[in-house]
């Protein structure tokens, strides 16, 4: 008599954990399964390698490795810090304060700012999640405590939730008084560009990654070229004030007030 726990037989999976019609039938569905098995896996229509697959997107919705690539990360990177936040809040603050010394704050600023990337990327190389800082600071210090963990990730993801809103609440209001400035338009001419300026950006990102990323470099390519201009304009006026030492700070009198202005 054959014994049915023979070392060949497949493991069988319990009801709970195997979808319905998936457990042992007669013989004959055992015969067509074995036969279906070995004709091969049929190719999924999500596979990279189908011919209908979308051009950025792999199986299950995932990514292609590669679709937005270093120009589009480097233009969604820069399009969100340096170039409109540092020349027209941070610079003037900092130039205000130092006089001619301000190049130095910024040299200090630009290390402490590469160290930040590379144990950002660091971080990224050894955790992968969407979540990104969230994750990082959870992973970070969870292992000397739990609830350190908990509580700094969830402190992470709030300033994450908040930052957004209030960015592109301030740029929209920002690019709508400024335009009806511009026009001279009165009344709430300001209100209708602002929401104007929130649609496109809502509908930009609604595009996906891929289309964001051009968006943004973009833009990043156009806020360079308009401070490289007035860099240079600013060098052109400046006169005898550009050859000034970056030793000077702004309270002596022989400091350069017109960076400060």
């Amino acid at each position: 008599m054959r014994s049915t726990d023979s070392p060949t037989d497949p493991p069988v999976e319990s009801p709970t954990d195997c979808p319905a019609g998936s457990l042992a039938g007669s013989p004959a569905d055992s015969r067509a399964a074995a036969a279906g098995s070995s004709a091969g896996p049929s190719p999924s229509p999500s596979s990279p390698s189908s011919p209908s697959a979308p051009a950025v997107s792999s199986r299950d919705g995932e990514l292609r490795e590669g679709a937005v690539g270093l120009p589009g990360a480097l233009g969604v990177t820069l399009s969100n810090m340096a170039p409109v936040n540092g020349a027209f809040l941070t610079a003037p603050a900092v130039v205000a304060a130092m006089g001619t010394q301000a190049p130095w704050a910024f040299v200090l600023t630009t290390l402490g700012l590469l160290a930040t990337a590379l144990t950002l990327g660091q971080f990224a190389r050894r955790i992968v999640s969407s979540g990104g800082p969230v994750a990082f600071a959870y992973h970070a210090y969870a292992p000397l405590s739990s609830r350190l963990g908990v509580l700094l990730s969830s402190a992470m993801f709030y300033i994450t939730l908040l930052s957004g809103p209030l960015t592109i609440g301030g740029v929209a209001v920002f690019a709508g008084t400024w335009m009806a400035a511009s026009l001279h338009l009165g009344g709430l001419w300001w209100m209708a560009l602002s929401l104007a300026v929130l649609v496109f950006g809502g509908a930009v990102v609604l595009r996906g990654i891929v289309e964001s990323s051009r968006v943004a470099m973009a833009l990043a390519a156009g806020q360079f070229a308009v401070l490289a201009g007035f860099s240079v304009l600013l060098l052109v006026r400046s006169g005898a004030d550009a050859a000034a030492r970056c030793t000077r700070p702004a309270a002596t009198p022989e400091g350069s007030p017109g960076s400060a202005a």
